[in-house]
């Protein structure tokens, strides 16, 4: 799970991601740290040699090596140090916990919350949690040796989100936290449902590239219209199976 592609499609922060860097990566050595003098042959140097990563990333559009030598899943043992990892429902990385937590074999924690791509003591929508507390608490654990109790947390939190209506922005969404003592959790059962009825006709997929307008950004960080709104009109241009209320 990263900015680059999802699904085999190409995401817009292919491109922003690539204009974000190149703008952090062309910023001039601080003249305290390289000298007085040396900084300026250092930042020309480094602006005669900046790559532009967009072209990069689009000569990559399939799981090659390129991608799997920085994909921690090609080798969750490599991971020794103890790992607390916190995430949110409408950040990018949702995934990434969950993963975490059912395959390092190293002590591990994890947390989700709603929040967008932000540290959860300011990000939103709310509730927020205390992530400079949790992160004293785990630093203490695992780095000095005090016993702050994080051991006995579950392996697994995560906030509920109840029903909404959909709006590109939810300053706070409404629901309750849950916890599994260990993950993957025992409790949770896998349900195969088929989408299309045995001895029926395919099902054509022809949506036209003007689908999915109204799903919002893949990567919402600016607390503002970001979420998925009211997808209706993505709805009418889309493939729809329609079944009985799962149970």
């Amino acid at each position: 799970d990263d900015i680059h592609y999802k699904g085999g499609c190409l995401l817009i922060e292919n491109f922003g991601w690539a204009s974000t860097m190149l703008s952090y990566s062309s910023r001039p050595p601080d003249p305290l740290l390289a000298g007085d003098v040396r900084w300026r042959d250092l930042w020309l140097t480094r602006l005669e040699n900046q790559p532009f990563l967009a072209p990069l990333w689009l000569k990559h559009q399939h799981r090659d090596a390129y991608w799997k030598r920085g994909s921690i899943c090609e080798d969750y043992s490599a991971i020794q140090a103890a790992v607390l990892s916190i995430g949110g429902w409408h950040d990018g990385y949702r995934n990434t916990i969950s993963h975490l937590v059912a395959n390092i074999e190293a002590p591990v924690k994890g947390i989700v919350g709603p929040w967008i791509h932000k540290y959860p003591h300011y990000a939103a929508p709310e509730p927020r949690l205390g992530f400079l507390q949790e992160a004293l608490r785990w630093w203490d654990r695992w780095l000095k040796d005090i016993d702050t109790g994080v051991d006995a947390d579950p392996a697994y939190r995560a906030y509920v989100m109840d029903s909404e209506r959909p709006a590109r922005w939810h300053p706070e969404r409404p629901g309750r936290w849950v916890a599994e003592p260990v993950w993957p959790s025992p409790d949770i059962k896998t349900q195969e449902v088929e989408l299309i009825a045995e001895g029926s006709k395919p099902a054509v997929v022809a949506s036209p590239q003007s689908c999915g307008l109204a799903g919002g950004e893949y990567f919402p960080f600016t607390f503002g219209p970001e979420l998925p709104g009211d997808q209706r009109p993505d709805d009418a241009l889309s493939v729809c199976f329609d079944q009985p209320v799962l149970t």
